[in-house]
């Protein structure tokens, strides 16, 4: 989804964390500075600070094809759960996907849903209309979550998607922003003993063993980079060595 950009009155600090919501998920917000920061809410474990986050591992929702023809300027589509069951609101900022058939390509932010019962059908309600009709013989979608709502420590499996690297700890549950462009702290696995001198020790991506930590390869060969693409999380800044399980001054570029 696209981020929302407000340059001022905003209603939590930059390093605050709130039970309560205070902006729109995926606000982004940028310093004089120029560093970016995005409004993230944390999941069901706590963040520490300069550990790297991810969207949350869900599947997205499929309707393989809609049971429900809609015509074009429609506002509030419905669909049938795929899932155990789907929550009021689960999808709000989220993103409806046409995947197939008649509109595939389209995209469209979801302003809030109902709640459905396992194979239920539920409306969807759209920020804007539909631009092409659904036809119940061909159209299919999915349903993807806010990928700012209920974050996660990035896991070592390297597959999810990075959004953002917390400046302080985050409690359980909590909203926050998250820093996805500019010099940061970062939580760092180093191949050795020490990295960050070398131009190639600079590059970092996300860890394959400690979950949450960025990676610098003090050895990478050809064979490394093909067998371990990974996301770029930014660049270590400085011209001298840092330490295995310490934090690091990182140009983080996530989202760029």
């Amino acid at each position: 989804m696209t981020r929302g950009l407000k340059k001022a009155g905003f209603a939590q600090g930059i390093y605050q964390s709130s039970a309560s919501q205070k902006e729109r998920l995926g606000t982004l917000r940028i310093l004089q500075d120029g560093r970016q920061f995005v409004y993230c809410k944390n999941g069901a474990v706590a963040l520490a600070a300069g550990g790297v986050c991810a969207s949350i591992i869900t599947a997205g929702m499929k309707e393989e094809t809609v049971t429900v023809a809609h015509p074009i300027g429609t506002t509030i589509v419905t669909i049938t759960d795929s899932g155990s069951a789907t929550a009021e609101d689960a999808y709000k900022g989220g993103t409806l996907i046409v995947t197939g058939g008649i509109g595939v390509g389209e995209s469209y932010t979801i302003a809030g849903n109902t709640a459905a019962t396992t194979s239920a059908t539920f409306s969807v309600f759209l920020e804007d209309p539909l631009v092409t009709a659904w036809a119940i013989a061909t159209t299919d979608v999915v349903l993807e979550k806010n990928k700012y709502d209920g974050v996660v420590v990035n896991p070592v499996d390297g597959q999810q998607l990075p959004v953002c690297v917390p400046q302080r700890i985050i409690p359980v549950s909590y909203y926050f922003w998250g820093q996805v462009l500019g010099h940061g702290a970062m939580l760092m696995d180093v191949d050795g003993q020490a990295a960050g001198l070398e131009l190639d020790e600079k590059r970092v991506v996300p860890s394959l063993t400690h979950p949450g930590f960025g990676f610098v390869d003090t050895a990478p060969n050809g064979t490394k980079v093909l067998a371990g693409y990974r996301h770029l999380l930014g660049y270590v800044v400085d011209e001298l060595d840092i330490v295995d399980n310490e934090a690091a001054m990182v140009q983080i570029l996530i989202g760029i």
